[in-house]
């Protein structure tokens, strides 16, 4: 309910938190709220295939919202948005729509015209297209036997034939069969020759298919797979097949639907393409590319192409998450405006696209963003012309905002509000009253200091400080002797000067105090100047632990390996420590302390990408009977899983085998630092190498009965092989 309150509050703008509200619903088996859920989440938002299949699949399993007939009605409906808004290279949608016409007991047109807009989109594809064909002359042969029937399969057959794709040579097989079972002889020579056509056209397509499916497998990045699906759309547009371009871009925005300038590269081309026939499907493809990727990028492309006030306010109701994004739509809305001479339009969008920055960003960054679309409004207006409208126009705009906040507070606002002022032709004693007022106010800060970091009274000091030196440059250049009288009277520039030394001063003192924090640690090159002037050696930035009464700079660490050195160091590393394995991995330290006897300590290993358990961890004990005691447990149950414990080898310990420290290596994928691998003794410890994790397959052949049994776990397998040994 917080999650839906918020949502309305903020007229469902969130796309995180309406993905959430969902996947909670659907959890709490919600099913009505979840159905409206969905509903206003695709209002504002575009829902990818995922969405659209767990939507379709609830519907179809709720029972309790009418007969089978009217979910499956309920589902065909849904099938046809999703295929419009995000699926039309999709298999899986159009033949789920195709099943579930046949569930509705369809008309036997109203299926064929399913699968033929099926062959137009995903049945193109070079991969997986085969399977439209398939269903479709699956559909076409369950009718009875007849010429016409025969007809049907026989030309598609040869439509796909004649269509670029991995398994032709499959589908011709299929053909040459099929047609000798119906008792078509003379059709061989019609399939060859549409092979060969499309076998053709297969060959050209091999390399790029080869280079996509390798990006593809390899996962080197969406970068190097919009590399390639841009080049293989530059040979289908040198191909001269429209159809073909049109569907590999859907299939390159099935993989990459974030990227703005491949949706803004799609509009212009079906634009290009369709201009004088087909406006209302490049509109409609506009609004879904906006829905699916709402990127300035992708906006400003489409207010080019078309000029409406309700496609102004869908822009200007989008979130951005950049606020210089959403300034940079709101100059292209009100310079659109401008061009077309529609002041109260323009007017109007300047009041709903800062309302709208107010309630989604933070003041400060919303008046520089703002002020920055206030420039580009009155560049672009005064380029138009200087007639009365214009200057009254940006009159009224600024004294719109004047008086609202952030702007009645900020000294960059104040600013361009004066320059703008001189350059409408306002009065010297209009616009030196704006920097009056400003400067009377006393509340005037530059956008651009921080509340948080900047104290009120610096911010206000320096806010009066530009204010001043922009008065006076102004004097200066449009009154020079007022200009004198100005600097006289108030002694301004010499306030500013006192005020720009101060600031100069802190930045040398956070400057020296930075060098110093240097020094303190000490960097290499710091270190290594100190050494060769002979100073006191600086000492390093992270320093280890010493060991007590010992003085690492006179040990001799030179020629050893790092597990002797580790060793040297920390003599008493891990004396008193247990090595575990085959932890569950939701055990946590809590669990872990509880199921050992004097533990004092525990550390379970974690992966650093995920946070994830390892399911491995290192158990410190008091006192060494309390760690003998411990190992003895190995094979207990710890949540369901028997853990193996061992005794933890420190660095550079040759152990009982004299075959390397920390368990013959370091981990359990062999090898390693630990000299070969361990014999599997209860001293196994940690580290690559050693006999880690005991492959299941072992088998012990001298048991009791002479019989063969295989070990479950490593704890089994040490006191059968200590058991076999003996014997």
């Amino acid at each position: 309910m917080t999650l839906e309150q918020e949502l309305e509050s903020d007229s469902w703008r969130d796309y995180a938190k309406a993905g959430r509200l969902i996947d909670l619903l659907r959890a709490a088996n919600l099913r009505e709220r979840c159905r409206t859920a969905r509903e206003r989440y695709n209002e504002a938002f575009a829902m990818d295939e995922a969405r659209w299949s767990a939507w379709i699949q609830d519907e179809l399993a709720n029972k309790t919202t009418g007969t089978k007939r009217e979910r499956h009605t309920r589902c065909d409906e849904l099938f046809a948005r999703a295929i419009e808004e995000c699926g039309r290279t999709s298999v899986r949608l159009h033949m789920g729509r195709s099943r579930n016409a046949m569930e509705l007991e369809a008309d036997e047109s109203d299926r064929r015209a399913l699968y033929e807009t099926a062959t137009a989109g995903p049945g193109m594809n070079f991969n997986d297209g085969h399977l439209i064909w398939q269903a479709y002359r699956a559909f076409e042969l369950s009718w009875a036997a007849s010429e016409t029937q025969k007809v049907r399969v026989k030309a598609l057959y040869l439509r796909q034939l004649k269509i670029p794709q991995a398994q032709s040579q499959a589908t011709l097989e299929a053909a040459k069969t099929w047609a000798a079972d119906a008792g078509l002889h003379n059709a061989d020579a019609a399939f060859h020759e549409a092979y060969a056509v499309g076998n053709a056209a297969k060959v050209l397509r091999e390399p790029y298919e080869a280079r996509l499916l390798a990006v593809t497998s390899s996962h080197e990045g969406d970068a190097k797979l919009l590399r390639a699906y841009a080049t293989y759309i530059d040979f289908e547009m040198a191909s001269g097949s429209p159809d073909r371009v049109v569907h590999l871009y859907e299939r390159a925005l099935s993989s990459l639907p974030y990227v703005a300038e491949l949706w803004r590269d799609y509009v212009l081309y079906v634009w290009s393409i369709s201009f004088k026939s087909a406006e209302a499907a490049s509109r409609t493809l506009m609004l879904r590319a906006v829905r699916m990727c709402p990127s300035s990028v992708l906006w400003k492309s489409v207010l080019e192409l078309e000029s409406s006030y309700d496609l102004y306010t869908h822009a200007l109701r989008t979130k951005f998450r950049d606020p210089n994004d959403y300034g940079a739509v709101l100059t292209k809305v009100l310079t659109q405006c401008v061009r077309l001479d529609d002041w109260a339009k323009a007017s109007g969008c300047v009041t709903f696209g800062f309302e709208q920055m107010a309630k989604d960003y933070s003041p400060n960054i919303m008046a520089a963003a703002a002020i920055h679309v206030l420039k580009e409004l009155v560049d672009y207006a005064l380029m138009k012309d200087h007639k009365t409208t214009v200057a009254s126009f940006i009159d009224a705009v600024f004294a719109q905002l004047a008086e609202r906040a952030p702007f009645k507070t900020a000294a960059e606002f104040v600013i361009l509000r004066t320059d703008t002022s001189r350059l409408i032709k306002k009065t010297q004693k209009e616009v030196l009253d704006l920097y009056d007022v400003a400067l009377q106010r006393g509340t005037v800060e530059p956008v651009g200091l921080s509340k948080k970091t900047v104290d009120e009274e610096t911010r206000r000091l320096a806010g009066t400080a530009m204010l001043l030196k922009a008065k006076a440059r102004y004097l200066s250049t449009f009154a020079p002797k007022k200009y004198d009288d100005f600097n006289e009277k108030t002694n301004a520039m010499a306030a500013v000067r006192r005020y720009e030394l101060k600031l100069a001063c802190e930045r040398l003192a956070a400057n020296a105090a930075a060098k110093e924090r240097m020094k303190s640690g000490g960097s290499r090159r710091e270190r290594a100047a100190a050494r060769r002037a002979g100073a006191e050696p600086i000492p390093r930035k992270r320093t280890r632990e010493i060991p007590e009464g010992g003085d690492k700079t006179d040990m001799n660490l030179a020629g050893m390996d790092h597990d002797a050195r580790v060793k040297t160091l920390f003599p008493t590393r891990d004396t008193q420590t247990a090595f575990v394995k085959n932890l569950s991995w939701d055990v946590t330290d809590a669990e872990l302390m509880e199921f050992f006897t004097g533990a004092v300590s525990c550390r379970i290993v974690k992966d650093k990408a995920t946070g994830r358990s390892r399911g491995i961890a290192y158990v410190d004990f008091g006192e060494e009977a309390a760690l003998n005691a411990a190992i003895m447990r190995s094979g207990e149950a710890l949540k369901g899983r028997l853990v193996d414990i061992a005794k933890s080898r420190p660095p550079g310990d040759d152990g009982p085998d004299g075959r390397g420290g920390r368990g013959g290596g370091r981990g359990s994928r062999g090898g390693g630092r630990g000299g070969g691998r361990a014999a599997p003794s209860v001293a196994s410890g940690r580290g690559r190498g050693g006999l880690g994790l005991m492959p299941r397959a072992i088998t012990v052949t001298r048991t009791d009965n002479g019989e063969g049994a295989q070990a479950k776990t490593n704890a089994d397998f040490r006191a059968m092989f200590v058991k076999g040994s003996s014997q």
